[in-house]
């Protein structure tokens, strides 16, 4: 069986492609029903599909941020980071659940930023996946937080899957500084 960048890195029609991302899930879903079957605990069968989506999504995201970077001679890699929100963020993907995902880009990368996530998202929904996302600037996801209690717990639990480490590290820093209560 292909591995999942063979599959992704291999050039394709969209329908073979298709094909093979869902031999693939299905393949990794049969063998986490099996552990499931064979007794494993739920936290278990939680950290397997959290990694199954994290794989895909972070394979997916690479090979369309390196699609995009190769079409228009621009580096992204400093300018995007693709980020687990709510549940999904606390590393706790149950079967069936929605995946939340954010893509937090810098202001001057917003459309390059916004055609690579369409790309994302449409090979997700393609595949069958509950997908809410939302792409924001570090100080749109202040803003927001600020105003919705919902937005806010979602993003304190705000997990980096792939892309810009610096730009996550500075998102985190400052949601703490200016979302979060100052402790006594």
């Amino acid at each position: 069986m292909l591995t999942l960048t063979q599959i992704l890195a291999e050039p394709k029609g969209r329908t073979t492609l298709l094909s093979e991302l869902r031999d693939y899930l299905k393949t990794r879903r049969e063998e986490i029903r099996t552990l499931h079957g064979e007794r494993s605990s739920g936290h278990y069968i939680l950290i397997r599909l959290t990694a199954l989506v994290d794989t895909l999504i972070t394979e997916i995201y690479q090979q369309e941020l390196l699609r995009y970077e190769r079409g228009h001679g621009r580096t992204l890699q400093e300018g995007c980071a693709v980020i687990a929100v709510g549940g999904y963020g606390r590393g706790e993907l149950n079967p069936y659940s929605d995946i939340d995902i954010m893509f937090l880009y810098r202001p001057e990368f917003r459309d390059a930023v916004e055609t690579v996530a369409m790309e994302v998202l449409y090979l997700l929904w393609d595949l069958q996946f509950t997908i809410g996302h939302s792409s924001r600037t570090i100080s749109e996801c202040v803003r927001i937080a600020q105003a919705d209690i919902t937005a806010k717990t979602a993003l304190m639990e705000a997990r980096l899957l792939t892309g810009s480490e610096e730009l996550f590290q500075n998102f985190q820093k400052t949601f703490r500084r200016r979302v979060l209560p100052k402790r006594v």
